[in-house]
């Protein structure tokens, strides 16, 4: 079937009127009012370049223990929130190509046909068994003059973009989540150790296996029991950590990034419901053909077509048009007050790590320091004893306070490595 005046006539107006134009504020990025330095930075490295920063390290830099990079790879392939993370953004992506469609025109084929009763023996018929019939080639098209499906689409790669984002959040945070249980369970290795010369001992395995199901947790596993590749005590963080510039995390944290892409779409949302104050324009039309016989199919004149164009004004809706508007404005706003309140609060987390990883440092220093002592004043208190100088209530009381200060030491340790996990997880790192 040829396509004529119709069709030519409709895709030339929309030539003329597809390139439109855009309704509603161009986005720009809100100042962030980031400080020049970290608030708790005093025990931080100061590299020549300030903007060098422990968070831009890969995680398997951080973390160079072999059998936790096995452990992080596990989770990151298996963990079931990080795949529904994973999901989401291929929902998104399907979103984004379901929403862009609007801008593009329709085309269908309608075909019809007609003809007299049929008889009870449909093969002993000997008439024509088409009376009437017809072929149509019919298109549409809601031209996008104001940029409100373009604004859609742009509404939904944002969203697409927010969820991606998510996912890197969940990705940073599983990385943040199976480092510090790796870092609890070798401590209560050691605690263990120790304990098992006292009767501390169940509540101590309690708490391992208890951290043992939840690591498999995070690996995407049944709980179990995991091999404890390491048995040493735990390596003390390195003294000065380059942490960088605030204003880097803009650009580093993920939760920065998605609440920012919400914002965007919020944005977005705003030139939508503007263009609904404006008129709405579409195109239509038809050609086809059709007869009372098979061969007038192919008679050109039995050819008909048609192209119409619409334009509706909205004139009165009871405020929802105008409800809509101010709706989309202050859910920007809100998002606005979201991103900042994103920002301030990385910032803080930052800080906080900092704080906390300088002075869990100083307290794992003054628990060795103490460890050194009570080990000292049990030795002492032994020579005493043997030497019929001291009752053996002087030698437990020594060994008990020995004790308890190796649990204190290790725990300090504990606390000190898992401040750092903390600081690099504020800082954005972990989700590359």
């Amino acid at each position: 079937m040829k396509i004529s005046t119709p069709f030519i006539l409709c895709s030339t107006l929309a030539a003329a009127l597809i390139a439109g134009c855009h309704v509603g504020p161009k986005y720009t990025r809100p100042e962030a009012l980031a400080p020049a330095a970290y608030q708790g930075a005093d025990g931080a490295s100061t590299p020549a370049d300030k903007t060098e920063s422990i968070g831009d390290l890969q995680w398997n830099s951080v973390f160079p223990q072999p059998e936790l990079q096995g452990l992080i790879r596990e989770a990151l392939a298996n963990n079931l929130d990080l795949k529904i993370a994973a999901e989401r953004v291929l929902e998104a992506q399907l979103q984004v190509r379901i929403t862009r469609a609007q801008q593009l025109p329709s085309v269908d084929v309608t075909a019809s046909g007609g003809g007299p009763e049929l008889p009870a023996s449909t093969f002993g018929y000997n008439g024509d068994p088409v009376t009437m019939g017809g072929l149509s080639l019919s298109g549409s098209w809601a031209l996008d003059f104001w940029g409100a499906y373009r604004k859609q689409t742009e509404v939904a790669r944002e969203q697409m973009l927010a969820q991606e984002w998510a996912k890197r959040a969940v990705r940073l945070s599983l990385v943040e989540q199976v480092a510090s249980a790796y870092l609890q369970l070798r401590s209560l290795d050691t605690q263990l150790d120790l304990a098992r010369q006292t009767s501390a001992v169940p509540r101590m395995e309690q708490q391992v296996q208890q951290t043992e199901n939840a690591l498999q947790l995070l690996l995407g596993k049944a709980p179990g029991k995991l091999t404890h590749l390491d048995p040493k005590a735990l390596d003390a963080p390195p003294v000065t950590v380059p942490v960088g510039l605030p204003s880097q995390l803009l650009e580093r944290r993920p939760d920065i990034q998605q609440v920012e892409a919400q914002l965007r779409a919020a944005n977005a949302q705003i030139g939508i419901a503007r263009a609904h104050f404006f008129p709405q324009i579409s195109l239509s039309a038809t050609e086809g053909v059709g007869g009372s016989s098979l061969a007038s199919f192919a008679d050109p004149a039995s050819a008909a077509g048609y192209a119409l164009g619409q334009l509706v004004q909205p004139i009165f809706a009871g405020g929802r048009i105008r409800g809509q508007y101010e709706l989309s404005r202050r859910q920007k706003e809100e998002m606005l007050l979201n991103y900042q309140s994103t920002i301030l609060t990385s910032l803080h987390d930052v800080s906080n790590a900092l704080i906390a990883l300088r002075k869990q440092r100083a307290t794992r220093e003054e628990e060795e320091k103490l460890v050194h002592a009570t080990k000292d004043t049990a030795q002492l208190a032994s020579l005493r004893y043997q030497a019929g100088a001291a009752s053996y209530l002087e030698v437990l009381t020594a060994e008990t306070n020995l004790f308890d200060a190796q649990l204190t030491y290790v725990r300090a340790q504990q606390n000190e490595s898992t401040a750092l996990v903390q600081l690099y997880a504020a800082l954005g790192g972990g989700w590359k």
